[in-house]
């Protein structure tokens, strides 16, 4: 009895001390003014000592047996838990940020203390409520749990699919509607529904306009052709949704299938307790959501690559050539969607196959069959480059006009130095969105990454465990070539290695409680799996409490762009009733002002309101180009709008002008 209390005692300290501990630096009570001070971060790196220390004198025997035992075994699966976990430790403790590349990777590693503690004092004060809970509420806790495990994995399977892709659809289409209006927010996506809007009008690109400084925006090309630079894959699936009138039901859509297949992909791989886990973290994961609701091409390459694995594991099961074929063509519409992810994600899976291929007398054929789907795939991609009179080195609406995926400009870099300072930051960035996925994939205080890297501390490991931690190290490579950072909404590059991070993850919780009992001796499984199952639940309860709400609300309130834009604009017109008209915006200093009526203009710009650019005096030319209509000036700045008066021979006047 003493010893149990004692137990609750340390169980209600540790959450005292960790609690009180993040609730500080929430409210930045150690940093206002000084965020990156060396003495506060001292600070935190002296708080975090001593939590360590505690945990190391709490239990510091169960840690000697614990390695002890580790030690016992082949120097192999021995070695293996210290180098997982450290790997991913030092994800999650080097946070540094693009002024490591000027100051130095000390300071960046200094500078990255804080959200470091910050996650072990919420995950210190998680753990002890879990250990808590285990203490003084074990049968209502057990009872509980065997009631959700019975209601996730004892249903039907029909009805948890079509439940999980309800759920993926309606979430995804919500975050849409009331959190961005089915608007776009990005560039990159006004440059995709600008390409949508002329795939459905039958063209493969529009007329570059007279005045086409009038109607400049992003990457988007304006010579004698008007068109994006990027893949036809998306464009031409929102064609379709602006000829059904609904753009925004497109990604909703595949993101709901692409929840049933991430179920069959890790049924296939794992069985089916794992494969309802990971569907359950994508209907709970903000990054993925967050990113499939918007007019991004994340959401059908997703579904591409997933339906490609899906019919290669069914191939390489049964030899079945025609899954071999469907799989190539699945892998060929990630690739009219953005050849360099699907490339990245592809490849391990590639030198599999050669493997497979080679050791198997229907291997050839097997390889023909896969090969004729990525090709016609190719074929349409190069034609439709050599259409737009475009070649693949350029072709992203990511790249400005003297880029190509790497670090090298056209001719090339001025010195190797230059070169040598881009990949060392490409090497930051890595690190720095790698820590961000690990945060945002789940919204765990939790690291979530550990969970990925448990089965490679374990003799548990297979070759699905291999290939798909080879598809994600393969986009991380990839992207440390890579100029652009891309950190709005997060690292949204990794989005497509988000499946495979979900399908590890749930390998890691179940096989979590094994490396427990190997740690530490016990074979009380039960137990284990009974702290772990509550740990998951708080975690759980804290992205939907916390983190998702939190992050609603900084893209909602915090975000300039949002605040300002696109709704005001569209009140505007509205409250105005234009009516045959051109808005001219003044875009400064937002950069989405423009985007935000370009979006709506026809390629042909006959639209009923016709929106341009703000270019001072010589709006006069444009209004001269199109007569007979009301012209009206919006500033984002100051968020006015005001009607503006046709100048007669405009043109004439500003020449005799001294």
């Amino acid at each position: 009895m003493i010893y149990r209390l004692k137990r609750i005692a340390v169980s209600a300290g540790l959450i005292g001390y960790c609690g009180l501990g993040w609730i500080l630096m929430e409210e930045d009570y150690f940093t206002r003014g000084l965020e990156n001070s060396t003495i506060q971060q001292a600070i935190h790196l002296g708080l975090t000592g001593l939590l360590v220390l505690g945990v190391i004198l709490w239990k510091g025997h169960a840690l000697e047996r614990g390695i002890a035992r580790l030690s016992a075994l082949p120097a192999r699966e021995a070695i293996a838990p210290f180098v997982a976990t450290f790997g991913v430790f030092l994800t999650m403790v080097s946070y540094p940020r693009s002024q490591a590349v000027l100051n130095g990777i000390a300071w960046g590693l200094m500078e990255s203390t804080r959200p470091f503690v910050q996650q072990m004092f919420l995950t210190g004060a998680l753990v002890g409520i879990a250990v808590l809970m285990v203490l003084c509420l074990e049968t209502f806790v057990r009872g509980l749990s065997l009631k959700v495990q019975r209601v996730v994995f004892g249903s039907r399977r029909n009805r948890f699919l079509a439940t999980s892709a309800l759920l993926v659809f309606l979430a995804t289409n919500a975050v849409s509607s009331f959190q961005f209006r089915h608007l776009p927010i990005l560039p990159e996506e006004v440059g995709y529904l600008f390409q949508a809007r002329i795939f459905s009008d039958g063209g493969i690109y529009a007329e570059a306009p007279l005045l086409a400084e009038f109607f400049a925006f992003g990457n988007i090309i304006m010579s004698d052709k008007w068109f994006l630079p990027a893949p036809p894959g998306f464009p031409l699936l929102l064609a379709v949704g602006l000829l059904v009138g609904a753009p925004w039901i497109v990604n909703p859509i595949f993101a709901a299938a692409s929840c049933v297949l991430l179920f069959l992909c890790a049924r296939k791989m794992y069985g089916e307790d794992i494969a309802r886990g990971s569907a359950i973290l994508m209907i709970l994961s903000p990054f993925i959501l967050f990113l499939l609701s918007l007019y991004l091409p994340y959401s059908p390459l997703i579904f591409f690559h997933l339906l490609g694995v899906y019919l290669l594991t069914k191939g390489v099961e049964g030899g079945i050539r025609s899954s071999f074929f469907l799989s190539g063509l699945s892998f060929g519409g990630g690739v009219l969607i953005d050849p360099l992810i699907t490339f990245a994600v592809v490849f391990p899976w590639i030198l599999y196959l050669a493997v497979f291929f080679w050791r198997r007398r229907t291997g050839l054929s097997c390889a023909g069959a896969l090969m004729i789907g990525v090709v016609l795939a190719l074929c349409l991609f190069y034609l439709y480059g050599f259409a737009v009179g475009r070649n693949w080195p350029v072709f992203d609406p990511s790249f400005g006009s003297g880029y190509h995926a790497g670090f090298f400009a056209f001719p090339f870099m001025d010195s190797i130095r230059e070169t040598a300072q881009r990949l060392l930051y490409g090497m930051v960035n890595l690190n720095n969105r790698l820590h961000y996925v690990g945060i945002y994939l789940l919204g765990w205080p939790v690291f979530s990454l550990i969970f990925a890297a448990v089965p490679f501390a374990l003799a548990l490991k297979n070759r699905w465990d291999y290939l798909l931690l080879g598809s994600v190290l393969s986009l991380c490579l990839v992207f440390l070539f890579f100029f652009h950072e891309n950190s709005a909404f997060g690292p949204r590059y990794y989005c497509a290695a988000g499946p495979f991070l979900l399908i590890l993850v749930a390998r890691g919780i179940d096989v979590a409680p094994s490396l427990w009992s190997r740690l530490t001796g016990r074979e009380d499984l039960d137990l284990s799996r009974l702290f772990l199952s509550i740990l998951i639940f708080l975690c759980i309860a804290f992205n939907l409490g916390y983190f998702l709400p939190s992050r609603l609300r900084l893209y909602n309130v915090s975000s300039l762009i949002h605040k300002q834009l696109p709704s005001p604009l569209q009140q505007h017109v509205e409250a105005a009733r234009a009516d045959n008209a051109i808005v001219f915006i003044n875009d400064f200093p937002f950069r989405m002002a423009y985007g935000a009526g370009f979006w709506l203009n026809e390629p042909s710009l006959a639209g009923n309101v016709i929106y341009a650019r703000d270019l001072g005096e010589d709006n006069q030319l444009l209004m001269q180009q199109y007569p007979g209509r009301k012209y009206y000036l919006y500033t984002a700045m100051s968020d006015s709008f005001q009607e503006m008066v046709l100048v007669r021979n405009f043109r004439a006047a500003s020449t005799a002008s001294p």
